[in-house]
């Protein structure tokens, strides 16, 4: 009989706040409902790095992209309960300072070097890798739609690749100047076969777009009669360096931040490839999988906090049992033992 491992994907507590990306947050009452729950299922809460170490059933609780409520919301809470996380952080999305801000504070943002580090000092948080870029990249000279001020949370990597320094702050700024900018087809850092644009017949490209408001359809048109020059796709040499730096270097920030190597990489949107795969293996033994089910330990196999199965939908007085349903049909799927489940937790959840 195989013991039950959970392991949960979450992102920021910031919920209902209206900031760009607050649909991936999970709410403060969610979060300590599952924190109940899966301690009265008997499971210890551990690291991403000690997951598949641990002898007994476990959990683990990570959290992406190193948003700034991990230190100012969720850490007062494992503090208080005592409970280990884990942090993925992009090295181009960390804010270089010392500064550490006041717990409690609902700003939207992303996490510094000091927070960072005393989180790691706490002996709570595992800190790992999330790649340096975490962005999307071209991969066409194809145009599949224009930006418009309603768009700023669909296509934020317009800003990203044009100005990397200014990504720690991009919830912050505007996005005016990419007003009917046409968007290219592209997919995330680690999957993509980026293509290279000529830069001066790019921009001159945009700004025929922009200024004569053309639709999708015209700014193919165009590009098809004047543009057909305009780039080419990065080469296989070229796309495994770019693979290489995206997880060693983020590995190599950690160490020299925090004072050791990262030992599980978190692929940005759980997106990758043969090539990207065959790198992370060379770094990190331990990569994730945003939603899948198995027992693979080069696998770190997640499944969402916030439930897809509708925890959202539920009256509280239902919502535990939702997300036992939930925990349940995972705990199938990865083929491990539901008898832990049968009369332990249920007759308690009134």
């Amino acid at each position: 009989m195989q013991k039950l491992r959970l392991c949960f994907m979450m992102h920021s507590l910031l919920a209902d706040s209206g900031w760009e990306y607050s649909s991936l947050a999970t709410g403060r009452e969610d979060l300590e409902m599952l924190l109940s729950v899966c301690g009265r299922l008997g499971c210890k809460f551990v690291k991403a790095k000690d997951y598949f170490s641990h002898q007994s059933r476990c959990v683990c609780l990570t959290f992406d992209d190193g948003y700034l409520d991990n230190w100012t919301l969720l850490h007062p809470i494992m503090e208080r309960r005592r409970i280990p996380y884990t942090v993925f952080v992009s090295r181009e999305f960390v804010d270089p300072s010392e500064t550490v801000r006041p717990f409690g504070s609902r700003q939207p943002g992303y996490l510094s070097i000091g927070e960072l580090r005393r989180m790691h000092e706490s002996g709570l948080a595992d800190i790992q890798s999330h790649s340096v870029t975490h962005t999307w990249y071209p991969i066409a000279p194809r145009v599949v739609d224009t930006f418009d001020a309603g768009k700023k949370a669909q296509y934020p990597w317009l800003l990203w690749n044009e100005e990397p320094s200014e990504k720690v702050r991009w919830l912050q700024l505007a996005y005016e100047r990419f007003a009917g900018m046409p968007v290219f087809e592209h997919e995330r850092s680690l999957k993509a076969r980026r293509f290279l644009f000529d830069l001066d017949m790019l921009a001159h490209f945009q700004r025929r777009v922009a200024s004569r408001r053309l639709s999708v359809a015209q700014a193919n048109q165009l590009l098809e009669a004047e543009y057909r020059y305009i780039g080419r796709h990065e080469g296989q040499r070229e796309q495994q360096c770019r693979y290489t730096h995206e997880i060693a270097a983020n590995a190599d920030f950690i160490e020299a931040s925090l004072g050791y190597r990262p030992s599980v990489l978190c692929w940005p949107g759980g997106a990758y490839d043969s090539v990207s795969q065959e790198i992370a293996y060379q770094y990190h033994p331990v990569t994730t999988i945003k939603q899948g089910y198995g027992q693979d330990e080069k696998y770190l196999h997640r499944m969402s906090a916030t439930n897809p199965y509708g925890l959202h939908r539920f009256p509280w007085k239902h919502r535990k049992l939702t997300l036992l349903y939930y925990i349940s049909r995972y705990a199938l799927k990865s083929r491990l033992s539901l008898r832990s489940f049968k009369g332990r937790y249920t007759s308690r959840i009134n």
